[in-house]
């Protein structure tokens, strides 16, 4: 059975980290439409879990926000929840840094979920949110940027970097890239950043979304820069779906 394809249609759908990916596919013969669903049942019992809403306000919100469900938690706790002075305490924020454990999860998945992790607080003491990420080791730091790097691309496409973030910004994920020390990676995300800068000039203190609140995105980068930005993503996607990826940042986070 070739599941590595059925996986890269799998997150093509959704946003599921690829060992999750594949022990669905493995249990339900290939079903990749059952295989979603079982993925997007067990996050909306979470986020149900974390929050006391309604199942129809788990599912409304978690589409609504592209299955993101750190980003689905926050958004639910913000409306049905006024923030308590407790919340503004930035020992709590400490408190919880101190507390993040990363030892259930698989390196295969480390990226994204150390996000998830780390976007929980986030979204909890949002006031803090420099503080937070400049506590992290920098180690951690760097597994977290390299998350939000698969995860923006996994929920929005990799063009959504490059028109929801700021010049600086950008160049925060390309130095978490870089880290990872896999030039083809680099080399694909400069290769993405160019084309774009081909098109709209990059700037350190706003983003595009921010500076033409009434342009969609998409055409205005053009159906031609956003297929080859979307093959940039597909060679990406093959990168790390790869051993050799898997093992440096298996490196990454030992701090090596």
């Amino acid at each position: 059975m070739d599941y590595l394809s059925k996986v890269k249609e799998l997150r093509k759908r959704i946003p599921i980290p690829i060992t999750e990916a594949m022990e669905l596919l493995k249990k339900n013969n290939s079903d990749i439409v059952l295989c979603e669903q079982i993925f997007i049942d067990s996050n909306i019992l979470e986020i149900r879990r974390q929050t006391n809403c309604s199942e129809e306000m788990a599912r409304q919100r978690y589409r609504e926000h592209q299955f993101d469900i750190a980003k689905t938690i926050g958004i639910i706790r913000e409306e049905l929840y006024d923030k308590n002075e407790s919340i503004s305490d930035p020992e709590n924020y400490k408190d919880a840094l101190s507390k993040l454990d990363f030892s259930d999860i698989s390196f295969e998945d480390m990226p994204v979920e150390v996000g998830n992790k780390v976007n929980n607080i986030i979204l909890k003491f949002g006031e803090f949110r420099d503080e937070i990420i400049n506590s992290l080791p920098e180690n951690v730091k760097t597994i977290y940027w390299v998350g939000e790097f698969e995860s923006a691309i996994l929920c929005d496409g990799l063009l959504s970097i490059f028109y929801n973030n700021n010049l600086s910004e950008i160049m925060r994920f390309r130095t978490a890239v870089e880290k990872t020390g896999s030039k083809k990676l680099l080399n694909l995300f400069d290769e993405a950043k160019s084309l774009v800068e081909e098109k709209y000039i990059l700037k350190s203190d706003i983003n595009f979304v921010d500076e033409f609140p009434d342009k969609d995105p998409f055409k205005f980068f053009g159906n031609k820069l956003n297929n080859k930005i979307e093959k940039i993503a597909e060679k990406i996607d093959d990168l790390q779906s790869s051993g050799e990826y898997w093992d440096r940042i298996e490196l990454l986070f030992n701090g090596n």
